[in-house]
Parts: C-alpha cells; structure tokens; sequence
C-alpha cells in the first residue's frame, strides 16, 4: 500500500543568493519507485544584511555565532510560514526540512557546523522540523558531503552520472558494490566572485567567460591544490573554497573575461578527472546550468557523457526537493545519507 508525505525542503546554499523552498510531495508505491511532485517552490533573496551576516559567520566569536544561529533560525521559521501563507497551498506539511547555512566544514577534524537553530525554527514556522543532516553521517565517519546521492540515486534512477553545479560542484554515480559521490571543485562560487569584478551578480548564460581567452598561469594554478588529486570520499569547505581559489583568482593580474573563461576551463578539467570512464546520460543540476559556456566546456571535456538538464523548477530547486526528501526519509525511518 502506498503512503504519501508532504514536506517543505529549505535551502541555503554557498553561493548566498537566497533561501529556496520547495512543497513537495512523495509518494512510496508498490513497486518501491518514488513518486514525487514539486507543488510550490520559490527564493527568497537574502538582503545585503543579511548576506553580510552569512558570509562573515566564520569569523564571529563563539557567543555572536550562537546568538545568529538562533537568528536565523527565526529567520528561516518566519520565511518558511509567510511562503505558505503566501502560496495559500492546499497541502499542510508534515514537518520543514532545513539544511541551514555551512559555516564550517571540516570533516578530518568529525565536526560540520549549520546554522538555523530548529527549535527557534519550528517555534517561529509553527510546524515539526527536521534538520542537521550531516551529523549522523560524519559521526559514523563519512564526509558529511555531498547530501545529493541519496536523491540521486532514489528520485532521479537511469541515469550513469549525477553533476550538481551549485556553490561547489560536486557528483554522484553508481559503482561496483555501491555508489560514490564526492566534492570536485568550486563552481557558482568561484564564478560569481569573479562576475562581481564586472559589477555582475553572475555571468548571465556564460556570456562574459565565453568572451574571453584562456590564462595559462592561472589555470595552472587553480588546478594545483593537493586536493585534487586526493581519491574520494572527500568534500570541501567554504573557507577553503576562498583561500585556495577564489583569493587566487582575484588576485591574479588578468581581464575579468579572461578570468572567468579559466575558471570555467578549470572545472571542466577537474570533472573530466572526476568522471573519467563514465558514459552514458549525465543529469546536470544547479545554478551552473544556465551557464552555456560552462556547460559547453563540460561536453567537449565528457565526450562520453550526453549532458542533459531537467526541466528549469526542477532544475532550479533540486537542493530544497532533495532536503524535503531526506525529511520524507527521516521520518520513514529510513538511512539519509549513503554509506
């Protein structure tokens, strides 16, 4: 007999654009498929303030870091409530399901840090919540990232490869007695950063990058890092993301254009390494996807591979189904992460 949950997955990414939220609804048939629909979904943009706030967590005292974890646990119960509101929806979820926002990510070290305090959450959205994800994972001594292949593997079957171009690209695919995924580079992160030399948000469709020429120097040096020729599992943090690339590629003496055509070379190379062997259809989700020149860069790198995009809801809010998924799973009493 099948059963149906309803849950509303939020997320709040590296890249600092906004809270996503998704109302989805899941159902587990029969013949044991997953059955889901995205009824509702939106952004809430994060405002300068608060943006500030969330880039500068790291750095905070102890005592200021837990006085905004339970601010933004407000912060995201008050979002959450006024999105339902707002959609008038005619399902009531079972219970949030938050990822929070990453602040500190250091998995050889067995601790992940994301803020969004759920008790302040649930008090504020008036609903049961689910949250911190990763700990279970890391406890029992895996990365605590990516959180990608369980939706990968379960909502999205057919597929050789899984690619997630979000803050951090990071992929999942099936292998010989299981299944692996792991973080390979920056992406939207790396990419933004730079689009924000030429006063852009983001480079639009990859048009800037798709101007400009290739720096040799640089990408040598953004390919340098000891971790990429680490073997999985293996994740990264957003502080390592800006003291290995993003300084490095702000820094460097070059035209904007020039900048952002080597970064997106750079994760073109860092995938093919990641995927090497693989072919068949690879599923390409995130922010990153709507960068043709990135993705045109991944086809001539995976000639193997067919890149292929879901369509632009599924696409755009994969990460908050995925949260709204691993809520579903939690409260079947089911294992979250792979292991």
């Amino acid at each position: 007999m099948s059963r149906s949950r309803c849950v509303l997955g939020l997320m709040s990414g590296s890249s600092l654009d906004g809270l996503d939220l998704a109302l989805c609804t899941f159902t587990h048939g029969n013949d044991q498929d997953w059955h889901w629909e995205i009824l509702e979904a939106g952004t809430r943009p994060f405002s300068a303030a608060w943006a500030e706030r969330l880039a500068e967590a790291s750095r905070l005292p102890a005592a200021e870091l837990a006085e905004l974890h339970v601010r933004f646990g407000h912060y995201l119960g008050e979002a959450a409530r006024a999105f339902l509101d707002a959609k008038k929806a005619a399902y009531i979820p079972d219970a949030l399901a938050s990822h929070g926002h990453t602040v500190f990510h250091a998995p050889e070290r067995g601790y992940s840090l994301q803020i969004g305090h759920g008790a302040y959450l649930a008090e504020s959205a008036g609903l049961p919540v689910i949250c911190d994800f990763r700990s279970s994972d890391m406890a029992a001594g895996g990365q605590g990232a990516p959180l990608a292949p369980v939706a990968d593997m379960l909502l999205f079957p057919a597929y050789a490869a899984y690619l997630n171009l979000g803050g951090i690209a990071n992929v999942s695919f099936p292998r010989a007695g299981g299944w692996l995924g792991f973080d390979v580079t920056a992406c939207n992160q790396l990419l933004n950063a730079l689009a924000a030399e030429a006063g852009m948000p983001y480079d639009e469709a990859g048009r800037l990058a798709a101007s400009g020429k290739l720096v040799p120097e640089l990408l040598d040096q953004l390919n340098a890092p000891p971790f990429f020729g680490q073997s999985p599992p293996k994740s990264l943090s957003n502080n390592w993301v800006r003291a290995k690339l993003l300084q490095p590629a702000l820094a460097f003496p070059a035209a904007t254009a020039d900048k952002l055509h080597t970064a997106c070379r750079h994760v073109a190379v860092q995938l093919e390494r990641a995927l090497s062997g693989l072919s068949g259809r690879l599923l390409v989700t995130g922010g990153g996807a709507h960068n043709d020149f990135l993705l045109a860069c991944l086809a001539e790198a995976l000639p193997a591979l067919l890149v292929e995009k879901p369509e632009t809801t599924v696409n755009d809010f994969k990460e908050a189904l995925l949260m709204a998924f691993m809520g579903v799973m939690f409260l079947e009493g089911a294992p979250n992460p792979l292991r």
